[in-house]
């Protein structure tokens, strides 16, 4: 774990310089797309910048290793962080007609699943309250929900267990494109589905980890980064 004193100073540089860039969506985009970010390099939790998370119980480890954020629910069944839209009035979703994007480095290390439709890695993007997909990563590959019954969609076979970079698009039209190792999203998406009910989930939010009980497992992550901030969230590379 880094210093506090490192984490107290970008802590320092989000506060004091949220002022000047709110409302400048990518003012620390460093290619321009994103306007906030997590990355594990820094050894900063996510939920110390921006991020809230949940934990069903406490037998969770989160931890750092070779600069990535290491999720470990083989002793527990959830837990993942969130980012809101209700939770502060400086966060503010695109216009409708904006697509969502959400861009990880991530690898599945282990895990196991009951249910054929989860895995313990996953990340969910939210447009609206109660309506999006979930890009779900398991041993050998990836896939979306479709909307009967919260079961598997669209799928493709990817070797997860090394770092790859997934791009996640949902647009107005309802559309929800996967792109891997393609963050300029200029070849045919790996998987593509719709946004479905996913009720429960009252709020615009996207959300990375563990979200499911019905699986435990191990993943790592670089970074998450995403479009839909108004403000400073983070702390972006040049």
């Amino acid at each position: 774990m880094k210093s506090g004193l490192i984490i107290s100073m970008l802590l320092a540089l989000c506060l004091t310089s949220a002022p000047l860039l709110s409302g400048a969506n990518t003012a620390l985009a460093a290619d321009g797309s994103y306007n906030a970010s997590f990355e594990a390099q820094f050894e900063v939790l996510p939920d110390h910048i921006c991020w809230e998370y949940y934990n069903n119980g406490s037998g969770s480890v989160i931890d750092f290793q070779n600069s990535n954020l290491v999720i470990n629910t083989t002793g527990e069944n959830q837990y993942y962080y969130d980012f809101f839209y209700q939770e502060s009035p400086e966060t503010t979703a695109p216009a409708a007609n904006s697509p969502w994007i959400v861009e990880t480095r991530a690898r599945f290390v282990s895990g196991s699943s009951s249910h054929i439709a989860r895995t313990p890695m996953s990340v969910a993007v939210l447009p609206y309250a109660n309506w999006g997909n979930i890009l779900w990563i398991e041993d050998g590959g990836i896939f979306l929900l479709n909307g009967v019954g919260m079961t598997r969609g669209d799928s493709a076979v990817v070797n997860t267990t090394e770092f790859h970079v997934y791009t996640i698009m949902a647009d107005s039209d309802d559309n929800v494109d996967v792109y891997v190792d393609d963050p300029g999203m200029t070849n045919t998406p790996a998987l593509t589905g719709s946004l479905i009910n996913v009720s429960g989930w009252p709020a615009q939010r996207i959300s990375f980890g563990d979200g499911t009980n019905s699986a435990r497992g191990v993943s790592e992550w670089s970074y998450i980064r995403h479009n839909f901030y108004n403000g400073i969230c983070g702390i972006f590379l040049p």
